[in-house]
């Protein structure tokens, strides 16, 4: 993903004074839109980065049911991904709402590109007893922007989230209950 500078005062002049110039034709270079994949996944990255690496220090057994990360978007129902560490803190089970758990009865609808969208990310796709699952063996804090990458993009691809939605989070040892900061990543030239 290329970054586009603001052109300065000089530079739109000069623009402005060669256009008569340019052909019909020509083509430029447009940044991309603001509210593509990547544009989402590296506004948010870094915040859910941060937020599994305050959760992963805490391996003690009386931890386990407090180690896990929560996104949804605001007011979806059934739209979120989740992941806990386990115990012995070697693996991380992420998952994405099927809808099975949601007793209002306010199940995802799915339609086959969004199912394949989450099979693409490694999620299971049965969601007949659970949530669509995916497991990872934690080798080293390194892996924390893969799992981020993975449930940034199970949101924007699998459910639909755009940069226009607030992102709730739930996680006890992290941000017990707030929204996802989108500013958290340094830019990087």
């Amino acid at each position: 993903m290329e970054r586009f500078e603001r052109p300065n005062r000089r530079c739109l002049v000069a623009i402005k004074a060669m256009a008569p110039c340019l052909s019909t034709t020509a083509s430029f270079a447009v940044p991309a839109p603001a509210d593509d994949r990547d544009t989402f996944v590296y506004t948010f990255e870094c915040s859910v980065v941060e937020l599994l690496n305050r959760i992963h220090p805490h391996p003690h057994m009386k931890a386990v049911d407090h180690r896990f990360l929560v996104l949804a978007p605001k007011d979806r129902g059934a739209s979120y991904v989740q992941c806990a560490f386990d115990g012995d803190d070697r693996d991380l089970m992420c998952e994405a709402a099927s809808g099975f758990y949601d007793k209002r009865g306010r199940r995802a609808h799915f339609s086959q590109a969004r199912r394949q969208a989450l099979a693409r990310l490694g999620f299971s796709t049965d969601g007949s007893h659970g949530n669509f699952q995916r497991l990872f063996n934690i080798r080293n804090t390194d892996m924390h922007r893969e799992v981020a990458d993975l449930l940034l993009g199970a949101l924007f691809d699998g459910y639909g989230v755009r940069m226009n939605e607030t992102i709730e989070v739930v996680a006890p040892f992290a941000l017990k209950h707030g929204m996802l900061s989108r500013d958290r990543c340094v830019p990087v030239s």
